[in-house]
């Protein structure tokens, strides 16, 4: 874990946490409050969801968080029950030419306020979900002035993703968002019998709640998503995320010349592109 630094780069390192590998938190590797970042060829391993699924050591295998300017170049990322890559509330930077698999849940999502990233040049695979531009956020630790949608001006571009078994791309809750010249490769595929089924592409409207968050002092959190309200933030002072509500909309979602294709014998269950109607 670092934070509160400025000008650091990470370079030709091998990471490991989890499962005989020692744990700090619940992450590989986390970066908060970090000024100008830059991570380039380095391989980071957290436990194989596939091959221990009873492992929850790992949450996310890199947690980037209230940070500016974050480069993420050729790096080997994998190995979480839950994300490879989480971004909240980072500003500026670009995710390039990584190969980033073997998750629980999403390969990688940008959320919180999250804005002015591009992904591109990367090879998602062996996840449970794919990419997503926004999600459901805590209230409490947005940062202004980036505390009315999940994720701004977002290219995802040049991608390749395969054998992702739940949703491709999906965008919630966020505004100018590009998925352009993607390939997508048996994706959505999930058919466990339950009746559960993903698509190809999801829209629909972001979360946000308020939740006491330790590291800005214990019970202050409606105080200050109060605050954030008054600056004329989205969001609540009722404690809990389920007390929050899904009604953060998309608008500027652009999707041009991406390649989905699930040959013979792979399929969504329902439906390839979900898109939710308003919110009231």
């Amino acid at each position: 874990n670092i934070a509160n630094v400025r000008y650091v780069y990470v370079l030709d390192l091998t990471l490991k946490a989890g499962g005989d590998a020692p744990t700090f938190g619940n992450n590989v590797f986390h970066c908060e409050r970090c000024d100008h970042f830059l991570m380039r060829n380095v391989v980071l391993v957290g436990p194989n969801p596939r091959l221990q699924p009873d492992n929850y050591q790992i949450q996310e295998v890199i947690k980037i968080n209230q940070s500016q300017y974050v480069y993420l170049e050729h790096d080997d990322v994998s190995g979480t029950y839950q994300t490879g890559v989480d971004f909240f509330s980072v500003q500026h930077g670009h995710v390039l030419h990584n190969l980033i698999h073997d998750t629980g849940e999403w390969c990688m999502y940008f959320k919180g306020g999250s804005a002015y990233l591009r992904a591109e040049g990367n090879a998602l695979h062996d996840c449970g979900l794919g990419f997503q531009a926004g999600e459901g956020s805590n209230f409490e630790v947005m940062q202004s002035p980036f505390i009315h949608y999940e994720s701004y001006d977002i290219k995802f571009v040049n991608n390749i993703l395969y054998d992702i078994a739940g949703t491709g791309l999906s965008a919630v809750g966020s505004y100018n968002v590009l998925f352009a010249y993607n390939t997508l490769y048996k994706v959505g595929t999930f058919d466990d019998g339950s009746g559960r089924g993903y698509p190809l592409f999801y829209l629909e409207q972001g979360g946000r709640g308020c939740l006491d968050f330790s590291e800005n002092g214990e019970g202050n959190a409606e105080q200050i998503c109060g605050g954030l309200i008054a600056e004329g933030g989205w969001g609540t002072t009722a404690l809990g995320y389920e007390n929050g509500g899904e009604w953060i909309p998309n608008r500027n979602i652009y999707v041009y010349n991406n390649l989905f294709y699930n040959p013979s014998g792979f399929q969504t269950l329902y439906t390839h592109f979900y898109i939710r109607g308003p919110a009231t």
